[in-house]
């Protein structure tokens, strides 16, 4: 039963989102990163060997996490406000399922954003630099391409605020299959598909209110100040951000900190357990480095669980034969 509480404690802190971004920030899981070790590494450390969540180790650890993320309440969000759209309506069926957006509203699984609201605000927390059509956070894209064949009428408009700690120029590129309008820091600016907009600014903090019109599959959202990606080099946040989140970084960094040690910690634990097991530990280092070589050759991947089988050779102790 306690087990059981900590579990829930652990999942809760690893995954409540934060409102101060960094590599291991909480659901939705967005980056390559958080998503093999939150999403696929933490799971398989609690079946293989739940015990670890009985330690001081890993309690501290949890209490932490759970600290940062609680104090991370009085920040303002980070990251840009995105709301794609389509024409509307957009009603239509696709495998059975009925999709009816009387408003053209096009939904993500940001938990971030008011994704279930009627009229949502915010469709998807922007909070990263989208090098291809392939980042971004359009799940949708298979319903749109159903309904409305073409990728026809897609709309992303961007809204929030950037703090700048001197003068400087930010500029966003337009790619192919883009046409962006809009304000920056109060100036109107506009980019045809290919171009690029560019404005200087002053210190201080700046509004931004972009939209870019998306056809076809050709798009890219990565913003620069003075050059350098945005998101590391200026602080960009959903809404004017007050004296406290100066300290947005320092607390994003630190619970990155805390979730890698906690799951450094947890694997030591359960390499630990397999110490009479050596067959068994030398067979998941094999495995597992094989399924990673498998998943980065697209004819090969298929065998992965034709290969999986060869594990029936390895000797196991009764403890694990489950």
């Amino acid at each position: 039963m306690v087990t059981a509480l900590w579990s829930l404690l652990a999942a809760a802190a690893l995954l409540w989102p934060g409102r101060a971004l960094g590599l291991f920030d909480g659901a939705p899981l967005s980056g390559a990163a958080e998503a093999i070790l939150i999403g696929l590494v933490v799971p398989a450390l609690w079946w293989f060997d739940r015990r670890f969540l009985a330690t001081r180790v890993a309690r501290a650890a949890i209490v932490v996490l759970l600290a940062l993320k609680v104090s991370g309440l009085l920040l303002t969000p980070q990251g840009l406000c995105g709301r794609f759209s389509t024409a509307a309506p957009l009603i239509g069926e696709i495998a059975t399922i009925g999709i009816n957006e009387p408003r053209g509203v096009l939904r993500s699984w940001d938990v971030r954003a008011d994704w279930r609201a009627e009229a949502p605000t915010c469709t998807a927390i922007v909070d990263r630099p989208y090098r291809d059509a392939a980042e971004f956070p359009a799940w949708w894209v298979n319903l749109v391409d159903f309904i409305k064949p073409g990728r026809h009428d897609l709309v992303l408009d961007l809204s929030g605020q950037m703090r700048v700690n001197e003068r400087g120029t930010f500029a966003l590129a337009a790619a192919d299959g883009m046409a962006i309008t809009g304000t920056v820091g109060g100036q109107p600016v506009a980019a045809a598909p290919g171009g690029a907009i560019a404005v200087t600014l002053d210190a201080g903090v700046h509004a931004l209110a972009l939209r870019a019109n998306l056809s076809g599959e050709q798009w890219s959202l990565m913003p620069l100040w003075n050059g350098r990606d945005a998101w590391s080099s200026a602080s960009l946040t959903t809404g004017v951000p007050g004296a406290i989140d100066r300290v947005a970084g320092v607390l994003g960094t630190l619970t990155s900190a805390v979730v890698f040690f906690m799951v450094l910690a947890w694997a030591r634990y359960a390499m630990a357990a397999l110490h009479a097991d050596r067959a068994l530990a030398i067979w998941m280092v094999i495995a597992t480095a094989g399924m990673a070589w498998l998943g980065t050759a697209p004819r090969l991947e298929r065998f992965a669980g034709l290969a999986l089988a060869a594990g029936v050779a390895v000797p196991l102790s009764l403890r694990w034969r489950n």
